[in-house]
């Protein structure tokens, strides 16, 4: 995410653009996770929050992709935390 850790600090003067949500509005741990990452330092203006979660994309009939070697489904297990990197500082 492009932070580098300093004498038990983080430097985010490199950090990434994150798009972070969760599985809908009703899961804690997307927000959970801005907040702790704000409070290592994480600047704000990085982070982008979809409060809906992908139960709300998929509602509204937004692409959804899954990744054939990578289905959880498989696995019995659901992730509770979606994060995207941007490679670039736009969206």
């Amino acid at each position: 995410m492009g932070a580098k850790k300093r004498n038990h600090k983080f430097n985010f003067k490199d950090a990434k653009r994150l798009i972070v949500y969760g599985n809908g509005p009703w899961s804690p741990e997307a927000s959970k996770f801005i907040k702790n990452m704000l409070s290592l330092g994480y600047p704000a203006k990085k982070m982008l929050f979809y409060r809906d979660g992908l139960q709300g994309w998929k509602i509204l009939g937004l692409t959804t992709v899954v990744h054939k070697k990578k289905r959880l489904s498989s696995l019995n297990l659901k992730p509770l935390l979606f994060i995207r990197v941007l490679e670039e500082d736009r969206l």
